[in-house]
């Protein structure tokens, strides 16, 4: 399955053209860029769909229908015993289909794995049924932990084989890989990091970024934006707004949205990957310094709650859309890359196909998951205690793969 839509029809067309404009791209897929897209007349698209909400409900429909016939087949492999393939099909999927991952994740209510799970178990998919409750709240936080790491390498490692030049393994052998990285981490022994050391560790963590100065009120006004309207609508006119100021004033500063967004993200940067790199040194092992990588970036985020969905965007924009901070003084990859080839974390690199740049993915990598395990934690109320005991867990799943409860494979749900 690939994300193009059949284009036998006026309609059809319509939808195509909406879907490629989130095509690796973060930009606002309005009427008039629609219709010149697909080669008609603005007046046309209303011939076929009322407003842009009627389109992207069609839009909406499309997408949960195909992640259904994926999911059903991902079940199925489960059932069968068949792990690998059955991540094999995802990655293929989601691969195959980045423009419809990037307008759900664009348009969605809430930009979380949650709304796909609820959909899939409106359809009487079981899979999802050990996850969430029907109200959206957790049924089990171990199976949400693991739907957040799944979820997070998936768009990681599609991301990475989307924009890496460097590209050695066919698509299919990419899909396997990618797949057998999500069963079996990175395949280092974490034995000797003991519940008293993780502890030691995170304190340390603590101790490290409690006398950071406060973030800008700019940056605090930008993430109530984004938190209100949503990641595609939000707009120099909204953020004013929330500062209490008019519009005119920010462009004193700012030259549109993605100048404010790279100035203003630069220091926050800036303070956690100083803090990231200083933490380095209190590891004794390469598994203590990922895990350190992981605890500096949760707890950064959790003394400074007001970035959080700032944070998710970077990871978004990063991942599916246009490169947002531009700061020419400021390559937060190029430092990371710098530093951490020096100074590894990891042993094992698994084959990727991404030649040179396999480390720098991996460290990407180690570094998106605490932001998707606090985002979807502020969501579900988690306390900092239950945050730092996902991220955990998560840490051990990178280092040793996802875990199936075979007690579940009869139901085609996965732990």
């Amino acid at each position: 399955m690939t994300n193009k839509i059949p284009e036998s029809t006026t309609r059809d067309k319509i939808l195509s053209a909406a879907f490629s404009l989130y095509e690796m791209n973060f930009s606002d897929a309005s009427l008039s860029r629609i219709a010149k897209k697909a080669g008609i007349t603005k007046t046309a698209i209303y011939r076929h769909f009322r407003d842009k909400n009627s389109l992207e409900k069609e839009m909406f429909r499309i997408v949960y229908d195909s992640f259904y016939d994926v999911l059903k087949r991902f079940s199925d492999k489960i059932k069968e015993d068949k792990p690998s393939e059955a991540f094999a099909l995802i990655l293929e999927f989601i691969h195959k289909n980045t423009s419809f991952v990037s307008f759900y994740m664009l348009s969605a209510a809430e930009n979380s794995q949650d709304n796909l799970i609820i959909e899939m178990k409106k359809r009487k998919l079981p899979i999802f049924n050990e996850i969430l409750t029907s109200d959206g709240s957790i049924n089990s936080l171990d199976f949400y932990v693991k739907t957040i790491f799944s979820t997070a390498t998936i768009i990681c490692m599609v991301s990475a084989r989307k924009k890496c030049p460097e590209i050695s393994l066919s698509d299919e052998d990419f899909y396997k890989a990618a797949g057998t990285l999500i069963l079996n981490g990175l395949q280092n022994s974490i034995s000797q990091i003991t519940e008293l050391r993780f502890a030691e560790l995170e304190q340390s963590v603590r101790d490290s970024i409690k006398d950071l100065d406060p973030p800008d009120r700019i940056i605090i006004a930008l993430n109530s934006a984004i938190k209100k309207n949503g990641y595609k609508n939000v707009t120099l006119e909204e953020i004013a707004r929330e500062l209490g100021m008019a519009k005119s004033s920010l462009y004193t500063w700012f030259t549109n949205k993605n100048d404010l967004f790279s100035k203003i993200i630069y220091k926050e940067l800036d303070m956690l990957l100083t803090a990231v790199i200083e933490n380095q040194y209190c590891g004794q092992t390469m598994e203590e310094r990922v895990f350190l990588i992981m605890s500096t970036s949760l707890e950064f985020l959790l003394s400074r709650p007001q970035l959080i969905n700032v944070f998710q965007w970077l990871q978004l924009t990063e991942n599916f859309g246009e490169k947002i901070c531009t700061n020419p003084n400021f390559n937060m990859q190029q430092i990371i890359e710098d530093f951490f080839k020096k100074n590894p974390v990891t042993k094992s690199v698994p084959e990727l196909g991404f030649g040179t740049k396999n480390y720098e993915i991996i460290t990407n990598w180690i570094f998106i998951m605490p932001v998707f395990t606090i985002f979807h934690g502020e969501k579900h109320g988690f306390t900092d205690n239950i945050t730092r005991a996902a991220l955990r867990e998560t840490f051990k799943m990178i280092e040793q793969g996802l875990v199936l409860d075979k007690e579940l494979n009869s139901q085609g749900g996965i732990k």
